[in-house]
């Protein structure tokens, strides 16, 4: 099984990482004190539960705002850019974000300086540009939504963005401690992988057949390079940076704040509903905004 919290192995059974572990029944829990116990969420888990959340959120509340910053993004880069395949990218950034999880390098806790994230945005612009076809801006500035998504208030990160967040030398000391051999999947992993993306995108109604297929076909077919992570990471952020226009930019910088604003918030409600207690708000309110506010902001 795939975990979305970093694991190891105890006793050679998975088990949470630099936590106390017990096992229980054959399953693994995760102590957060004496009297409060919470299991150790499956990537499965995670990313139904993310689609789940996204397919309640994205006609109530997410299109309208995607919908206004298509016409604008249209307008301002000159470019033929249709509203389907902005939701279509949008939703796969949010169900695709924690990708870079999936490896074994993750998985066993092999390299305490890597960051998921990088992984997820470098896999995530070459599926949108490469394999969809979708403009290379849009395309990089999803990812670069999804490269912040640990990180708080993204707009005031991006408005004093006239340098690299994250740097060459950065980026190195990250993959010091790994190698490309960390990063291959055996078939039963990627099968698994492909079933868990498969069953999320299929939540979702935006979703034809023959993009989930597309889609699911890359899942089988990448496989990460440091090397090439790297250089899809400096890419990512230098067309940011390299735009001379600063209406267009500041554009852009508002649209990957409300891209990675939609991942935070259903990232945050699912992982708190499988790895704790459901809180009240969300028991009672649902999936509204004031519960999601509550959840997130306190």
């Amino acid at each position: 099984m795939i975990y979305a919290e970093m694991v190891d192995i105890v006793d050679n059974k998975i088990a949470p990482k630099n936590c106390a572990k017990k096992l229980r029944n054959n399953e693994c829990l995760l102590y957060i004190n004496k009297n409060k116990i919470r299991r150790v969420e499956s990537y499965r888990d995670h990313v139904i539960g993310v689609a789940q959340e996204l397919n309640k959120l994205m006609y109530s509340l997410f299109r309208h705002r995607i919908t206004r910053m298509i016409e604008r993004l249209r307008k301002a880069l000159n470019i033929n850019l249709s509203e389907e395949e902005v939701i279509e990218a949008v939703a796969l950034s949010t169900i695709l974000h924690d990708h870079g999880k999936v490896y074994r390098v993750y998985q066993k806790g092999l390299n305490p300086l890597y960051r998921h994230e990088v992984v997820s945005s470098a896999f995530l612009y070459k599926l949108l540009k490469h394999k969809l076809g979708l403009n290379a801006i849009i395309a990089s500035h999803l990812s670069l939504a999804v490269l912040l998504h640990h990180q708080p208030r993204v707009y005031r990160l991006l408005e004093d963005f006239n340098q690299y967040l994250i740097t060459q030398s950065m980026l190195l000391e990250m993959f010091r401690m790994s190698t490309d051999k960390d990063f291959e999947l055996g078939v039963n992993e990627r099968e698994e992988i492909v079933n868990i993306i498969e069953g999320a995108l299929s939540i979702l109604s935006l979703f034809s057949k023959t993009l989930i297929n597309e889609v699911t076909e890359y899942l089988l077919a990448y496989s990460p390079r440091i090397n090439d992570v790297i250089k899809d990471t400096i890419i990512i952020q230098s067309i940011h940076v390299g735009l001379p226009d600063a209406r267009i930019r500041r554009l852009l910088r508002f649209f990957t704040a409300v891209t990675n604003h939609i991942i935070v918030v259903c990232d945050n409600i699912t992982a708190y509903k499988n790895r704790s207690k459901e809180p009240e708000c969300v028991r009672k309110c649902g999936s509204t905004l004031g519960a999601i506010f509550s959840l997130i902001y306190g």
